[in-house]
């Protein structure tokens, strides 16, 4: 935002397509394939830059992949630390300015810190914004439904920061609504995933009477969550947030997430949760074991879904979800 670019993250869509492209390894993230064959059919706005994390080998694959044919003016790769010490957020605080001195360099624009500050201040209110709303929403789910929640997220994701806090301030009235009389007894479950860029899968869930009351995934209410601060070196307070917010599955902290869930189920009374677990995504199948009996041990069931992004995937994730919906209605 400081160097006058608008950011936004790279969904794959809803599915795969059925023909595959033989550039890019079959056996490979889902998300990461849906990405590329997007980027390769020009579905996304024209790019002028795509910075890339080393969150995993898939994304360090894309990285060439884009390189090589998907040509655009700046393509670059910022070190994201897994740890949260002080020497992490310190070396994290120094990739992140010269992240910005490469920008400067090959969009030709500058970088100043009062510009940044001054994004900072505005991504700060959008963040506020947006944990308000969904701590509204979170007391009242039946006034909007998740599958609703999670588009108006995505057109914030996709908007500048004045533009999302005016998305938010109309998603506010919507909440507002009294619609006391639709308050629904239908089980409540909390979701888990990585990149929840799918709404027919969210429409599943909904449309099998269950009611998501929280999630936790990277283009959800995790974006949003951590303030920066608005004072001293502005790249080190970036870093810092970054760093130690809510961690995800990449990032060393299983006890913190856990911790994070924890509060959520004490907070919300979720009937059960449902782990949508992209194929061939070991950083966050490696969760899965963990969550298993820490679940087990408040009494709550678990469903996991393998998602490959493909038509045929989204057929048994539909049986999978109204199967799990029929026996939280039993049992709760």
């Amino acid at each position: 935002m400081a160097a006058g670019l608008r950011p936004m993250k790279l969904e794959g869509g809803e599915r795969l397509p059925r023909a595959q492209d033989p550039r890019i390894y079959n056996l490979m993230c889902p998300y990461v394939r849906a990405v590329f064959n997007k980027a390769a059919a020009d579905a996304f706005p024209p790019l002028e830059a795509v910075v890339f994390t080393n969150g995993c080998d898939a994304l360090r694959r894309l990285l060439d992949l884009w390189r090589t044919y998907l040509p655009t003016r700046s393509v670059s790769t910022l070190h994201v630390p897994k740890i949260q010490t002080d020497e992490a957020v310190s070396y994290f605080a120094y990739e992140l300015r010269r992240w910005a001195r490469d920008l400067e360099a090959e969009l030709s624009c500058e970088i100043k810190d009062e510009d940044l500050h001054g994004a900072i201040v505005l991504m700060n209110r959008l963040r506020k914004a947006f944990q308000e709303f969904t701590a509204v929403r979170k007391g009242r789910p039946e006034s909007m439904s998740f599958e609703e929640v999670n588009r108006l997220t995505a057109r914030v994701l996709g908007s500048e920061p004045n533009e999302g806090l005016a998305l938010l301030e109309e998603g506010h009235k919507v909440l507002s609504q009294d619609l006391s009389h639709t308050k629904s007894d239908d089980p409540r479950v909390f979701l888990m995933s990585t990149m929840l860029d799918q709404p027919r899968i969210i429409r599943m869930i909904e449309e099998a009477g269950l009611v998501i009351i929280s999630e936790d995934s990277c283009t959800g209410a995790r974006h949003f969550e951590g303030l920066v601060s608005e004072s001293g070196d502005p790249y080190h307070a970036l870093a810092k947030r970054y760093l130690r917010k809510w961690p995800c599955a990449r990032m060393k902290g299983t006890a913190e997430r856990l911790e994070w869930i924890e509060k959520e189920i004490e907070d919300h009374a979720p009937a059960g949760l449902i782990f949508l677990w992209l194929k061939y995504c070991d950083q966050s199948g490696f969760e899965i074991p963990l969550l298993k009996p820490f679940l087990e041990n408040k009494g709550l069931p678990l469903l996991v879904l393998e998602n490959d992004y493909t038509e045929r995937g989204l057929g048994q994730i539909r049986v999978r979800i109204e199967a799990f919906a029929e026996m939280l209605k039993d049992y709760f």
